[in-house]
């Protein structure tokens, strides 16, 4: 199907996904996805879970790093630029569906790394990204061995990190916007399976990604995350 086809409804636009009225009954859910994101190797998924924690998929990543800096045309947006690699098409030899959530997914873990909080330190901590929805709207189909360059930028975040939703824009190597993915997110605590609020050296990596245009700062949900966020920068390895 051309991706053409594929474009959202009109209620699934930037204003009705941050008031929450983009799962519009109207349009049963034309270009939303619900399912959980694989970050890492490691299984560390990124996202939100306020209603429930999903399944994290088994998702590999077939992208490779092409190179590492700033591109300044994205308006200081951080970006990255990645080869579109073999596994990562579909039947029809395009960019596959999955392998934008994995796009997403490595430039979100690259920005965490370069900001001081390394995939390792997730581990040591015992706490990971969960994801509650994930948008994805098409424009383009990218191609093999494409070199796709992808933006990251928070479109909405709470004042204390513990939730928020990040925008990706995956670029063609002509210039032309090819998708774009949006996540709503948050933090699990692994072993004790629930929700919590991001330690502080991974606060400060989350107040430098870029704000996107029209950002909006979400209310902060009053629960016991400060304590457990306080556990975890005790350096005991228990869980945040």
């Amino acid at each position: 199907m051309p991706f053409s086809q594929l474009l959202p409804c009109k209620s699934e636009s930037r204003d009705c996904y941050l008031t929450n009225d983009a799962e519009d009954k109207r349009f049963g859910g034309c270009a939303w996805l619900s399912h959980a994101l694989l970050l890492t190797r490691e299984q560390l998924s990124f996202g939100d879970g306020r209603r429930r924690t999903l399944s994290r998929l088994g998702i590999r990543s077939s992208f490779h790093f092409a190179r590492p800096e700033m591109t300044s045309r994205f308006d200081g947006l951080y970006t990255k630029e990645f080869l579109a690699g073999w596994g990562a098409m579909d039947f029809n030899g395009h960019l596959a569906n999955r392998a934008y959530l994995d796009l997403a997914a490595d430039v979100r873990m690259a920005f965490f790394a370069e900001h001081g909080f390394p995939p390792g330190e997730f581990r040591r901590l015992g706490f990971g990204p969960v994801v509650r929805k994930d948008e994805i709207e098409y424009f383009r189909e990218v191609g093999l061995h494409d070199t796709v360059t992808v933006t990251h930028a928070a479109l909405a975040m709470s004042l204390d990190g513990a939730r928020f939703v990040l925008e990706n824009e995956i670029w063609s190597p002509t210039g032309k916007r090819a998708a774009t993915v949006r996540s709503t997110g948050g933090w699990l605590d692994l072993r004790a399976r629930k929700l919590i609020a991001p330690p502080a050296g991974l606060l400060a990596a989350l107040q430098q990604v870029p704000r996107a245009a029209g950002f909006v700062e979400l209310p902060r949900v009053r629960n016991d995350t400060t304590r457990a966020s306080r556990g975890s920068e005790s350096g005991e390895g228990s869980a945040v």
